[in-house]
């Protein structure tokens, strides 16, 4: 508390509230017996300001406790999870990263995958990712290797590399131009004629031009029908 002496010769009370860091008259405080100087610690704006963050948390508070086992409730808290999820996809999937990395996270994580809801869940997850695009052709990519040492053939290439070449020519095939059929990987020069892996050597046809083809070296992608 301090004094200061105004233009009418008059004692002015001064106080400083470390609530707003501002110094503001005694006026603006309530009373205080128990205070040394007379006053309460916090001007009365933030205490009513804080009586009313307090009032609101009450309000909030009783109604948690009124809604917290209503399935209403519980549908609003996993949207506005999944919508938390979705806005913050990145950063949750690097802090995932890092924290499975670490001792507690292994545990976790392998306390979680041997239980009845960890293989559940795994089971469910790979059957979605191999019924995908991409679960596809690193599937394909996969047993095309498998051919490709058997035969001894030069070169490898990815899912990724596959897909690209896809999307260079639409996802049709090449041979009869139709889109409505899942794509696979046929070798232009095929492998039992000492063709390479290489994806250079890989045209995307679908599934029954494949097989009509069988051994021919035929490349459609000099002569496309569409």
């Amino acid at each position: 508390m301090s004094k200061l002496v105004s233009n009418t010769g008059c004692f002015v009370m001064k106080k400083y509230c470390p609530k707003c860091n501002t110094v503001k008259d005694a006026n603006s405080f309530y009373r205080s017996s128990s205070s040394s100087d007379g006053f309460q610690s916090y001007c009365k704006q933030c205490k009513r300001s804080y009586g009313q963050n307090e009032f609101q948390k009450e309000i909030k508070h009783k109604w948690y406790q009124r809604n917290k086992d209503t399935d209403s409730y519980k549908e609003s808290i996993r949207k506005a999870q999944a919508n938390y999820r979705d806005r913050h996809r990145e950063s949750r999937n690097e802090y995932d990263r890092a924290y499975a990395k670490t001792e507690n996270g292994r545990v976790t994580n392998r306390r979680y995958i041997t239980s009845e809801k960890g293989r559940v869940a795994h089971r469910s997850s790979n059957k979605r990712y191999n019924q995908s695009f991409i679960g596809r052709l690193v599937k394909k990519a996969s047993s095309q290797r498998r051919r490709a040492r058997l035969a001894e053939a030069e070169g490898s290439f990815t899912a990724k590399e596959f897909q690209n070449l896809c999307k260079e020519y639409k996802y049709k095939c090449l041979a009869c131009g139709r889109s409505d059929l899942p794509l696979t990987a046929d070798h232009v020069i095929p492998l039992s004629k000492g063709g390479s892996n290489e994806i250079s050597n890989i045209q995307p046809l679908c599934q029954p031009c494949n097989s009509g083809k069988r051994d021919k070296t035929i490349d459609y992608r000099q002569h496309l029908l569409w």
